[in-house]
């Protein structure tokens, strides 16, 4: 277990961490470098400006924590849950190897971001089939080209939220999201 660590500005590189637990640990403006993290646990830890160069987290929970700021596009993420995490500014994306020109699916189908803050974030060419955004802020957050089938966005704040090129299909939304969602975009209720 990793406790009140600091690692600021640090360079990890070629580091596996396995069914590790990261306890308000900060990794502020850290290079994490073909490094991957398998079933641990964050807990209070914050990212905010991490540069990653091919970096896994596989079945990795994340809680209470800082996300902010950060290019996910050399990040795969399998399984992972972002449960009242803050990760405002991030982008969302993956490209081909060796290719920074061609984006290939990023794959967080079945990922959870419960009671999270996302706003102003870019999922851009993701599969997010079946992934939980319940309770949480996706003001001015924007899909373009992901696939959102059975997505759950109850009671999520969706105000300004933009689906561009995105399938939309048995996609959850409670009815205030709706109204929400509509009156963002101009949409009027007339009585």
């Amino acid at each position: 277990m990793y406790k009140n660590k600091h690692l600021d500005n640090a360079d990890i590189k070629g580091e596996n961490f396995i069914e590790d637990s990261f306890i308000n640990c900060g990794f502020l403006d850290t290079h994490l470098k073909l490094s991957s993290f398998k079933s641990c646990i964050f807990k209070d830890c914050d990212f905010t400006g991490v540069i990653f160069e091919m970096t896994s987290f596989e079945d990795c929970k994340f809680f209470d924590s800082k996300l902010n700021n950060l290019d996910f596009s050399e990040v795969q993420l399998k399984n992972c849950k972002f449960d009242n995490c803050v990760i405002k500014n991030s982008i969302f994306q993956t490209y081909k190897v060796g290719e920074k020109n061609i984006k290939e699916i990023t794959k967080l189908q079945n990922s959870s971001f419960t009671n999270s803050d996302l706003s102003a974030s870019v999922f851009i060419k993701c599969n997010l089939t079946e992934s939980i955004f319940l309770r949480s802020n996706l003001n001015n957050v924007h899909f373009e080209n992901c696939n959102l089938y059975l997505a759950d966005f109850s009671q999520a704040n969706i105000e300004r939220i933009n689906f561009s090129d995105s399938k939309i299909s048995q996609t959850k939304i409670d009815f205030n999201g709706l109204i929400s969602f509509g009156l963002s975009k101009g949409f009027v209720i007339n009585n």
